[in-house]
């Protein structure tokens, strides 16, 4: 009799560590994916498409690096012939589309030589602002520096203003 219960035994003892290996790796390693990030075309001045372009490509890229799902939606805006995307329900419309929770939007004014780049970064599932900056920026490689320091505000946003250093 003993030797027919121990195999059940140990099935029901392998079935229960089982259950509970997956119910611990449920909390240390979520199924939700990592929330979206969409980055709208900044409005620009007419000669600043290449700087715009430049520092949102970085800024994408930078984004990704980090783990974030971030999208681009240049070519998006221009298939679906939208305009400027200023208002809420604009960027609720696109970053639906593409499953996005974030939404940075912004502007760049000016010229070649000198130009203010405008940034908002918003938590749409909280109708929320996290971020708003403004800087003068020199000559045309300087929007892809700023890149990397509008990269670390963001994330620094994102987790409550903690230093990520």
């Amino acid at each position: 009799m003993i030797k027919k219960a121990l195999p059940l035994f140990k099935e029901i003892h392998f079935f229960c560590f089982s259950v509970i290996i997956f119910i611990l790796a449920q909390k240390s390693y979520p199924l939700n994916p990592t929330p979206g990030v969409v980055v709208l075309p900044f409005s620009i001045d007419s000669t600043l498409t290449e700087v715009r372009n430049s520092l949102t490509d970085h800024l994408i890229q930078k984004l990704k690096d980090a783990g974030y799902n971030a999208i681009g939606t240049r070519y998006l805006s221009s298939v679906l012939k939208m305009g400027p995307c200023d208002s809420d329900e604009c960027m609720r419309k696109i970053a639906s589309l593409v499953g996005a929770r974030y939404v940075v939007s912004g502007s760049v004014t000016g010229d070649t030589n000198s130009y203010k780049v405008s940034v908002n970064f918003m938590d749409l599932m909280e109708s929320k602002v996290l971020l708003t900056t403004n800087r003068l920026l020199n000559g045309a490689q300087a929007s892809t520096y700023y890149a990397d320091e509008l990269t670390l505000l963001i994330l620094q946003s994102l987790n409550n203003g903690d230093s990520l250093l």
